[in-house]
């Protein structure tokens, strides 16, 4: 019955000697049942502890009851090889014909205790990720508004205006903050992407000579690529970040000089990243640097860590590099080792012939839309960031626009319900206190079902309005330019008239009955 039990059980007797042991030590402690007859049980136990063992059973049997160890604290067992393993031990006290023994039940909770891990981490992600997007949230309206009224202010200003200079690099300095809240979203996977094909060729050529300045004269920089589109579906700005962060860390490793190798091609053998019939791309990047210890190489995504000293290191390089490639349905393989430099293998799903032949869509010129963006429209816009929902009124009602400012979703619903009017156009955050900008374009949409929704997002624009109702009809991601607000509000009210002539079109061409 004892040999049919499904964990290591032992009987031992007062003098601490094992008089019983099952079938199952051979899987779990690789002993055989007769090798560990007569032997001390303190041999099963790890050595900080072992001096001491003999006294905790001699303690047992002046009180045998039974129990559960380790209350509170970990219990370890050693296999016959010195491998030490996370156990859980109950002890039940059995009176023999020999005298008082104590029968012990020993689990091995090895994957149970990696399980706990894996959940812990996800947990810790989760909670940053959370965190570290809604720090990127309150950032995101704050460098609308810096960048709001910068535009504003350069838009008074002659060309040619000593001032003019310094409100363009506050705007380049607003851009480059952006970029910082674009690694934070990416990293807690809340980014708004721009999913389009990407040339990994044309990529890497195109920012070759900014990759030669970052990486310094003592380092040699070898860029491959193939003369055949290795095109994968991303984000070109994120998957530029990618390789700028990979090509910054390998700098760093080779402090006294060394090469960085980039290579862009096929992937050989898809069937180590999915199916085999599906083509893959694979992006090489490899450094002759310091390397990494294996310790260090489990935890170089984790958000936040860094080997570097303080002050040169936010740690959200390789953490931003990971969530870019998973988000794009790809994956990382790293190899390393000390003194042998570093080799990180992206690979993600390439993009059918027919996706990269498609033309792009011609755009307008920036100024010709700029222009063409003004209109008469009322506009009720719900915004609980005071400096944000001020600008914003500010540029919508310099290009014509009628504009009633709330500053949440409870006042902009009670602003509908008194405005006389009509209100072509809800301009609304997404994320406010009480009633949030879903519940209120689901509020108003019952009222008003031809409203126009655009939702102001500082986590992704591609934010699903439908699971609470709200059904946007765009979504415009903070931080965003005047140019880019007036465009996004000007599109969607045009494709409101546009629908409207269409169905008066299809009311006149409809028989009377």
């Amino acid at each position: 019955m004892l040999d049919a039990c499904p964990h290591v059980t032992l009987i031992v007797d007062r003098q601490g000697k094992i008089a019983f042991a099952n079938h199952c030590v051979v899987d779990v402690l690789r002993y055989q049942p007769d090798e560990l007859v007569g032997m001390p049980v303190h041999v099963l136990v790890p050595d900080p502890v072992r001096d001491v063992h003999q006294a905790h059973v001699e303690a047992y049997f002046r009180n045998p009851v039974a129990r559960a160890l380790g209350s509170g604290r970990d219990l370890a067992a050693v296999r016959r090889d010195g491998t030490v393993f996370p156990v859980e031990i109950s002890l039940s006290p059995l009176d023999t014909d020999e005298g008082p023994q104590v029968l012990v039940h020993l689990v091995d909770i090895t994957v149970r205790k990696g399980l706990e891990a894996e959940l812990l981490r996800q947990e810790k992600l989760g909670a940053i990720g959370r965190l570290t997007g809604g720090i990127a949230h309150d950032f995101n309206n704050l460098l609308t508004a810096i960048s709001g009224y910068g535009e504003l202010a350069r838009a008074g200003l002659a060309p040619d205006h000593p001032v003019a200079a310094d409100i363009g690099s506050l705007l380049d300095a607003a851009a480059s903050a952006s970029a910082l809240t674009g690694q934070l979203l990416a990293f807690s996977r809340r980014e708004a992407p721009k999913v389009e094909p990407v040339d990994w060729g044309a990529l890497l050529r195109g920012i070759e000579p900014l990759l030669r300045r970052l990486i310094g004269e003592t380092i040699v920089l070898r860029v491959e690529t193939s003369t055949v589109p290795l095109s994968v579906l991303g984000d070109p700005e994120q998957l530029r970040q990618v390789v700028v962060n990979l090509a910054l860390n390998a700098r760093d490793a080779m402090p006294g000089g060394g090469t960085l190798s980039i290579r862009a091609a096929a992937a050989a053998d898809g069937s180590s990243v999915g199916p085999s019939s599906r083509p893959w791309v694979r992006l090489t990047l490899s450094d002759t640097g310091t390397g990494i210890d294996s310790a260090t190489r489990e935890r170089i995504f984790e958000p936040f860590f860094t080997t570097k000293p303080a002050g040169l290191g936010t740690g959200l390089g390789l953490a931003t590099v990971q969530a870019v490639v998973a988000n794009a349905g790809g994956r990382i393989d790293v190899e390393s080792e000390p003194g042998r430099g570093t080799t990180f293998d992206i690979f993600m799903p390439a993009v059918l012939e027919a996706v990269i032949s498609e033309p792009a869509e011609a755009t307008a010129p920036e100024d010709d839309a700029t222009r063409a963006a003004t209109g008469r429209e009322t506009i009720l816009l719900a915004e609980d960031e005071s400096a944000l929902r001020v600008v914003v009124r500010q540029i919508l009602t310099r290009h014509g626009y009628r504009v009633v400012e709330t500053a949440d979703g409870m006042e902009a619903a009670a602003a509908a319900v008194a405005h006389d009017g009509t209100i072509d156009l809800l301009l609304t955050d997404v994320v406010m206190p009480g009633l949030d900008g879903r519940q209120l374009a689901a509020r108003l949409r019952s009222e008003r079902p031809s409203l126009r929704v655009i939702f102001m997002s500082g986590y992704d624009s591609n934010d699903d309005g439908d699971r609470l109702g709200g059904r946007p009809d765009r979504v415009i991601g903070k931080p965003f330019t005047p140019d880019e607000l007036l465009r996004t509000v000007r599109d969607v009210l045009d494709r409101l008239d546009a629908l409207l002539l269409l169905d008066q079109d299809r009311a006149a061409a409809a028989p009377s009955l």
